[in-house]
């Protein structure tokens, strides 16, 4: 599977996308978040009219805390399969397919606001972790809390689409045409994940903490994962 031809002028793939405002709220313009190749005009119309990105993070607080309170959350540790003794604090949050669709994939979501920029990335990841924090205390006995916890607040930590691969390996197609990403997918042999916009049959997102070494409690940061904000930024995925 290729990446679609450009859409526009080249540009640095490392620059940022071009804001649109409404209200106080940053958007990626209509212009350069592309769908036309989505085939559902409705789903294309939620991804390109969505709420502004601190009502989409609100809304799934509020998913996540009627999760905790029906308790279909899973909360657990997850070991390093390849470092001995590693482990990191794990959530796998069902939400809505309506609120995964805008949160990933709407033009003020998740992956819109690295488009912007990486700072912005950074600092709406990092929201959305924070804030879910407190609702994930309420599914932990308080003698594990204090290890789940500095994974949680560990610099590493990040929300992403739950079975990320499993979705793509259905047959999500390329369809979100955002210049930079489609010019970074064109020069890489690998399918372009990051022009894919996967619905899964049970929403649900992921929220993963920093790895934490065994004996000290200390985070941990892989080397492989370090550019993971800016790979994000320049692609589209992880």
């Amino acid at each position: 599977m290729r990446a679609p031809p450009s859409p526009g002028p080249r540009a640095s793939c490392g620059s940022p996308g071009r804001p649109s405002r409404r209200g106080g709220a940053v958007f990626v313009s209509e212009e350069e978040w592309q769908l036309d190749g989505l085939s559902d005009p409705g789903r294309r119309d939620r991804l390109l009219h969505p709420p502004s990105s601190e009502e989409v993070l609100g809304r799934l607080v509020e998913e996540c805390r009627l999760a905790a309170c029906v308790g279909t959350i899973s909360f657990c540790w997850e070991p390093a399969r390849d470092n001995k003794g590693l482990s990191r604090s794990w959530a796998v949050i069902p939400v809505s397919l309506p609120l995964f669709d805008q949160f990933f994939h709407g033009r003020s979501g998740y992956r819109a606001q690295y488009y912007l920029g990486v700072e912005n990335g950074i600092a709406f990841n990092r929201g959305a972790v924070d804030a879910l924090i407190p609702i994930l205390q309420s599914r932990c006995p308080g003698s594990d809390w204090t290890r789940h916890e500095r994974s949680l607040r560990g610099p590493d930590s990040k929300l992403w689409m739950h079975d990320d691969w499993a979705l793509l390996v259905r047959g999500a197609p390329p369809v979100l045409c955002a210049p930079r990403w489609v010019r970074y997918w064109q020069d890489q042999s690998d399918d372009p994940s990051g022009l894919a916009v996967p619905l899964p049959k049970k929403p649900a997102v992921d929220l993963k903490g920093t790895w934490i070494l065994p004996g000290t409690g200390e985070v941990w940061l892989p080397e492989t994962k370090k550019d993971r904000h800016q790979k994000v930024a320049l692609s589209g995925w992880t």
